[in-house]
């Protein structure tokens, strides 16, 4: 991995998420693209009623560079700023196809009600439109090298061959200890998984020798949070897939539910294959 971009709102969230890409991106000696997204909103002035647009651009500009001042003194990693105008999920998205990223990294605050209740959120748009690989990092999780991660596997027959290729750099990049999980509802369904595991698995995995497991759990959000905490993982990656209704099934799909219950960061593969050489986002 090469780019990362680094997407903020100035939130507390994505300010320890800034951290902890700054971290990740020194260990790749990587370029470093801090974003965020303005839009322009008109103001009334009173007494004449007088519309002023004031220059969105330019105040999210001045914030960045400060972002980036306080970066490059604090990690002496040097940052690139680029404020980009439109509706938050649509312009990091633009942004990360004007720098090539390879990773997106997004801030998820806490996970009470009023977040659950914001569907049309950034991250979790992010997490459902992104071709290219995404790594939420919740409020309270702070920067470590993720010696151990865990991949939630469902994929599928027809996946890409570099659908892994993110988790592949990560591993061998930091030595990590790799588990492959599928969460069963029956004890008996273990020799079927083991049976009818996808061919292309291992080719994707390669030489990463990864320890499968199958924990057994009707409910898969707590047959994964169970896992991370007995096994002390690091990093979790998702494979959410996009089907006819997207939208829908995403609302209801196991990878949401992680987004707002995981204490770990979220790597979240997207299943639509993406170039070859992109780059790395930040949220």
């Amino acid at each position: 991995m090469k780019t990362f971009l680094i997407a903020t709102d100035f939130s507390p969230a994505s300010r320890n998420a800034m951290q902890y890409g700054i971290e990740l991106a020194r260990a790749f000696n990587g370029r470093v693209v801090l974003t965020s997204a303005y839009e322009q909103v008109p103001v009334t002035v009173a007494e004449p009623l007088v519309l002023v647009a004031p220059d969105m651009g330019a105040i999210v500009t001045q914030k960045l560079e400060a972002e980036a001042d306080h970066l490059n003194i604090e990690k002496a990693t040097p940052v690139e700023i680029l404020a980009k105008e439109g509706q938050a999920s649509h312009a990091i998205l633009k942004a990360a196809a004007e720098v090539h990223a390879d990773l997106i990294i997004a801030g998820m605050k806490g996970s009470g009600k009023a977040t659950r209740k914001l569907l049309g959120s950034t991250v979790t748009s992010l997490a459902r439109k992104s071709s290219v690989p995404l790594a939420v990092i919740p409020e309270e999780a702070s920067y470590k090298s993720p010696g151990t991660i865990a991949l939630a596997n469902d994929i599928s027959m027809q996946a890409d061959t570099h659908l892994l290729d993110t988790l592949r750099s990560l591993v061998e990049k930091f030595q990590s200890k790799l588990y492959i999980i599928r969460v069963i509802t029956k004890q008996s369904d273990e020799v079927v998984e083991v049976l009818n595991r996808p061919s292309n698995l291992s080719k994707m995995v390669g030489k990463l020798e990864p320890l499968y497991e199958y924990p057994l759990d009707k409910n898969i959000t707590r047959a994964l949070n169970d896992f991370i905490s007995t096994h002390h993982v690091d990093m979790l990656a998702m494979i959410p897939h996009k089907e006819v209704l997207p939208e829908r099934w995403f609302l209801r799909s196991n990878t949401r539910e992680m987004l707002f219950k995981t204490t770990i960061p979220l790597l979240i593969l997207p299943e639509a294959p993406h170039k070859q050489h992109t780059h790395s986002i930040i949220f």
